[in-house]
């Protein structure tokens, strides 16, 4: 399946911070709620919206605000980023292509993904149990079984009958993704940068990252019966 990239949610369309129109720029993100503006003569630097002059203050994108297009939305290194700063400048190479902020990850794309990605978990699941069976009635009998179980106990069967310890908070994932909710909830109180709450988007961030763990893991354990290397447990 298609990794899903940093590429896939930044916002491209962004105004620039230009000093003949320093005015005009501070009124805009004014009206917007925009804390500050990429420079449009350097690539490395941004003005940060100063609401008692009236005006922008200039600063260099610092290394820990910086994020390639081709790295993965989901993995480590990037929630990290995302706990320090709300806002992560996105660069191809040496050159600004986009800036994005946690809650871009409200975007459909990320259900979409996520939607395959429970897919293949949950198929992985069902194979795995499957290899048990040794006889081709046996198969199809289980496997008919074994379709109309949901992936809580798909999850909770594998583990009795292996020796993986599987996330059983994925469950709550799943549902989030098959009811249509965004990941990214609004914040209670009105905080500077954190209009959308960090807390729960780190808590989604860690489920899914749970899950793409666990997937690969179910993947190893099959390929380690196709081997012989261990046999499920009756």
């Amino acid at each position: 399946m298609k990794t899903l990239l940093i590429a896939d949610l930044q916002t491209t369309d962004l105004l620039y911070y230009e000093d003949d129109f320093r005015n005009e720029c501070y009124e805009y993100c004014s009206r917007r709620d925009i804390d500050s503006l990429p420079d449009v003569e350097s690539a490395y630097h941004f003005y940060k919206r100063d609401d008692k002059a009236k005006s922008f203050k200039k600063s260099e994108i610092e290394p820990r605000r910086r994020i390639e297009t081709d790295q993965p939305a989901f993995a480590p290194i990037v929630i990290d980023k995302f706990r320090e700063q709300p806002l992560l400048f996105v660069y191809t190479s040496d050159e600004l292509s986009g800036v994005i902020h946690f809650s871009d990850y409200n975007n459909p794309q990320v259900s979409g993904y996520l939607y395959e990605l429970l897919h293949h978990y949950e198929k992985s699941l069902r194979a795995l149990l499957l290899m048990q069976h040794g006889s081709i009635e046996s198969k199809i009998k289980k496997g008919q079984e074994l379709e109309k179980m949901y992936l809580p106990p798909l999850i909770e069967e594998v583990c009795k009958k292996t020796k993986l310890q599987l996330d059983r908070n994925v469950r709550d994932l799943r549902n989030a993704v098959m009811h249509a909710k965004d990941p990214v909830k609004k914040s209670e109180t009105s905080i500077e940068n954190y209009a959308y709450d960090l807390t729960s988007f780190a808590d989604f961030y860690s489920h899914v990252l749970s899950l793409q763990r666990d997937l690969r893991r179910v993947k190893n354990y099959i390929s380690f019966l196709d081997q012989d290397i261990y046999k499920v447990s009756g």
